[in-house]
């Protein structure tokens, strides 16, 4: 599959559909509720904006546009979440291309790969019927409701399957396989939808539903402890970073605007709990044997027999700080990805103030 069908916000699209999201975040009514939260949880993550940092949605437009844009270039899965928040304020064009994929044989969506000389096609169909819309913008709405027009398509076909008149042994279904938290949103919400609109006759709401709550609740319960432990994770990162303040200035003074609560989720996903607080461990040990033999020894004697550890824990304890410093600088969206405690940039009114001033 090429980049235009591949990427969902394409290059020379980005800058007109930013824009036209974040109109609508600063309108009210103009995006459900929900949306506005996903993006606020979203922006809240990695640099904050100056005086936002509570809720980045209040920046002043050219400061939220700048702030997604760049977002978008750490983490281009977060394309998907702005083109659906687009897809859901342009209701003209979505109803008109909606229409259009309804008139399409089901098989096509359930094909493992789209036919994209097939698409080129519908495309350049709707755009010969419909002048009044820009005909990159009807692919990228394109792009975006086939994820619906497939998942329907698919809930159709395995309420086929688990029918009573299904052939033994018979079976089928998709593998959703989402890595980020951006993709698994969407996916849940594709979900929802497609069930919203199943028939309350269905096969599936008698077996497969209760047995699916029944797992989400086991897989939410195991989520909830292992949360728990990467709290603890970060405290201990913050420990660190309290207990040796002078060691941190002296080394690596970036430090300082480490997003420690993204660091210590990022490590969490990258490494098991275990082993990243193995390595918290490893770094404070290092650090608190460095602070003995880090000021200059009383003779030249003693100096010597210290020198060279000294220089082999300033090696390793750079070695650390550049691992940490590149797992914080990485696009992980780990799968917790819980907000930021609200206490830690204090009210509504003063970040507000805060960003006029800086403006």
């Amino acid at each position: 599959m090429t980049e235009r069908y591949k990427d969902m916000l394409l290059p020379d699209q980005r800058d007109k559909t930013i824009s036209r999201v974040v109109q609508a975040l600063k309108a009210n009514g103009d995006l459900s509720t929900e949306t506005v939260d996903r993006f606020r949880q979203l922006l809240r993550k990695g640099k904050p904006i100056p005086g936002f940092n509570k809720d980045p949605i209040k920046a002043h437009p050219p400061q939220l546009k700048q702030h997604i844009t760049e977002r978008v270039e750490i983490l281009p899965e977060f394309g998907r979440v702005i083109v659906e928040a687009w897809a859901e304020v342009e209701q003209g064009l979505r109803e008109v291309v909606d229409k259009h994929l309804d008139g399409i044989d089901k098989a096509v969506f359930l094909a493992d790969e789209a036919d994209e000389d097939f698409w080129d096609t519908q495309v350049a169909l709707l755009a010969e019927k419909h002048e009044d819309f820009d005909e990159d913008d009807i692919l990228q709405m394109t792009k975006v409701r086939f994820a619906y027009a497939k998942m329907h398509a698919e809930s159709e076909r395995n309420d086929d399957a688990s029918s009573p008149h299904a052939a033994d042994g018979e079976s089928s279904g998709a593998v959703l396989a989402a890595a980020t938290r951006a993709e698994l949103e969407l996916a849940l919400n594709t979900m929802l939808t497609a069930l919203a609109d199943t028939p309350a006759t269905a096969g599936i709401w008698q077996d497969t539903i209760p047995a699916f709550a029944v797992s989400l609740q086991e897989i939410s319960e195991r989520k909830d402890e292992e949360r728990l432990r990467i709290g603890g994770l970060l405290d201990d990162l913050n420990a660190i970073l309290s207990d040796f303040k002078a060691e941190f200035a002296f080394f690596w003074q970036q430090s300082a605007d480490w997003d420690t609560d993204y660091l210590a989720h990022a490590m969490a996903t990258l490494e098991s709990v275990d082993d990243a607080k193995q390595t918290l461990a490893a770094f404070r040990a290092d650090l608190d044997a460095y602070r003995q033999i880090q000021p200059r020894a009383d003779t030249f004697a003693a100096e010597q027999e210290r020198r060279e550890p000294r220089e082999a824990l300033e090696e390793t304890i750079v070695r650390t700080l550049t691992k940490l410093h590149e797992i914080g600088q990485m696009s992980v969206a780990p799968a917790g990805d819980a907000a930021p405690d609200d206490s830690q940039s204090g009210a509504d009114d003063a970040d507000a103030q805060d960003g006029a001033q800086a403006a």
